[in-house]
């Protein structure tokens, strides 16, 4: 009986030496994956802040620009431009584009679009109305907290003695992306 104990308390000795080095000598391989993330600009702040009759024909005064920008601009303005009174008289509107951010911001060639339609003189091919991009292109970029502008001529083309809306549109992007 006394080989017996003397064995296994050898064994359990054995055992327990062997476990303590099995566990003092192990190695482990450790690693962190992630990711490093900006949240960017959900939406745009870039608007529209102004609209000014720059030049008139003859510098008269009685030609205005009744524009519609909201106290600190809007992304979709109105202006209304009368008092024409002499055919080819005209107006030189310089629209003013606000860019908050601060980073710079991509910009579309602005797109005009005259409405045949209301611009039309009855059943002739006279229109009320020439009205075009003049002079000053928006640029391609915005600087951070910049402003850019550019320009439209509005021109009368006919008098009439009744009073006549023409309908017209610019419509431009501002992106954060490269619009190349």
């Amino acid at each position: 009986m006394k080989k017996r104990r003397t064995l296994i308390i050898s064994l359990l000795l054995v055992a327990a030496l062997a476990l303590g080095i099995g566990y003092a000598g192990f190695t482990s391989q450790l690693s962190i994956g992630g990711e490093a993330i900006l949240n960017g600009v959900s939406e745009s702040e870039v608007v529209i802040t102004s609209i000014v009759v720059a030049e008139t024909s003859d510098n008269v005064d009685y030609i205005t620009a009744n524009a519609n920008c909201g106290t600190a601009g809007t992304k979709s303005a109105t202006v209304d431009v009368s008092g024409f009174k002499e055919v080819d008289e005209y107006a030189i509107l310089t629209v003013t584009v606000s860019n908050p951010h601060p980073f710079t911001v991509n910009t579309t060639t602005p797109a005009l679009v005259v409405d045949a339609a209301t611009n039309k003189v009855g059943a002739t091919n006279d229109v009320y109305f020439e009205i075009e991009k003049y002079g000053t292109e928006l640029p391609a970029t915005i600087a951070a907290d910049g402003t850019a502008t550019f320009q439209i001529k509005v021109t009368a083309k006919t008098i009439d003695p009744n009073a006549h809306t023409t309908n017209f549109t610019v419509t431009f992007s501002a992106s954060s992306r490269d619009n190349t």
